[in-house]
């Protein structure tokens, strides 16, 4: 399944990790890069955020905690 999140708090970078190690792929964003990074390095994939864009095809999770 392909699965975006938008914000890798405490909480999403949890969920994240779990998506990916269940065999997911996973888009992610997030305002400060290092998260993004890190989940780069566990084979997710960043993206900048444009205005209007949106989760094609798949689900979106954006964790407001």
């Amino acid at each position: 399944m392909k699965v975006g999140f938008i914000g890798l708090g405490s909480m999403g970078t949890r969920m994240s990790r779990n998506l990916i190690k269940a065999g997911h792929d996973l888009v992610v964003y997030n305002r400060t890069r290092s998260l993004a990074h890190e989940m780069r390095s566990l084979r997710a994939k960043s993206r900048r955020l444009r205005l209007g864009s949106g989760c094609r095809g798949g689900s979106a999770h954006h964790d407001v905690g």
